[in-house]
């Protein structure tokens, strides 16, 4: 992976981290845990802004509580005409409008995620104009499933008007039906996390709105109409890839513990969207439920984050009653 001397990561770097998200109180208390995970972390990712899109429900003032009770959070709720027209992913779209031009790098990042290990080797990003990086997703595209992924990617370049974007990455956890030739992919990263400049970011504006428009109606998942969105929209706006190694963006899932064992022993960033042995919308829900979760005989990826957990907790519930 590229490199920079550590003369370029300084104290005084200005970062961004930008999360979509929902006015929910789950939603509050993973970021509020992502929050606490980069103080531990000491500058400049302690002094990072940690800018959260919010999209859906009442608009109230309880992000003034977290605010109040975490200095670098930031919340921002999207306009109107963007929830009308992008619904729920509305939040998604929304951060690369809230992008800061005096800063020096900018992640893109899913709720439910922690970094637990300083980034600093991705700095090299600050200094381009044309480069992204993030991991490569873990599965096809949910479009017409069974068809290769060439023809999928085909296809999708035809219904969008655009030529096919070059498929030179594989699927990160690919099943046993899948051939290296069926694992085949353009820059087809799972967003939980996507790093690059804020130039870089905003170059993708353009072509990412009606992009995201015109696949919401064609894939069988709408949801990831938005990741699906990212290739043809880098392909558009002269951008290339880094495909990152699994452990900046580490799922807790044991297939992937079976995979990837030598990344799960590095983990940069956890990414806890499995559900299987813990639910991440109720396990910061309050005291009973966290003690709950720090008890919990839990495995391989599971048991690495829930010692993450502890160690930026303290083993303490971090929070106190905010009416959401």
């Amino acid at each position: 992976m590229n490199q920079i001397s550590s003369s370029a990561v300084t104290e005084a770097s200005k970062l961004e981290f930008h999360i979509a998200a929902s006015p929910t109180p789950s939603f509050y208390h993973q970021i509020a845990l992502f929050s606490m995970g980069l103080q531990r972390l000491g500058l400049p990712y302690s002094s990072a802004k940690v800018i959260v899109s919010l999209g859906g429900g009442i608009v109230d003032d309880t992000p003034a509580f977290w605010e109040a009770s975490f200095p670098n959070l930031h919340f921002l709720w999207c306009p109107t005409p963007l929830v009308e027209r992008f619904s729920h992913l509305a939040p998604g779209v929304q951060r690369l409008y809230n992008l800061g031009q005096d800063a020096d790098m900018a992640f893109l990042c899913d709720a439910d995620t922690l970094l637990v290990r300083p980034i600093d080797d991705l700095f090299y990003l600050a200094s381009k104009d044309d480069e992204l990086a993030g991991m490569i997703a873990h599965h096809p595209i949910p479009f017409k499933r069974g068809l290769p992924n060439q023809e999928v990617w085909s296809e999708l370049a035809s219904l969008l008007n655009t030529s096919k974007p070059e498929l030179k990455y594989f699927h990160s956890m690919p099943t046993p039906q899948f051939s290296d030739e069926q694992r085949k992919c353009p820059f087809y990263v799972n967003m939980g996390f996507l790093a690059g400049s804020p130039r870089s970011l905003q170059k993708l504006l353009p072509f990412l709105v009606p992009y995201i428009e015109q696949l919401t109606g064609l894939l069988e998942k709408p949801y990831f109409a938005g990741q699906a969105a990212l290739p043809f929209s880098m392909q558009a706006a002269g951008l290339t890839g880094k495909a990152l190694p699994m452990r900046y963006n580490f799922p807790n899932d044991p297939v992937a513990d079976q995979l990837w064992p030598e990344e799960l022993t590095n983990v940069v960033l956890f990414h806890y969207l499995r559900l299987k042995s813990f639910s991440r919308s109720t396990f910061l829900a309050d005291e009973m439920e966290f003690l709950k979760f720090l008890g919990a005989p839990l495995v391989g990826s599971n048991y690495s984050f829930q010692s993450w957990v502890r160690e930026i907790t303290g083993g303490q519930y971090p929070f106190i009653a905010s009416g959401a």
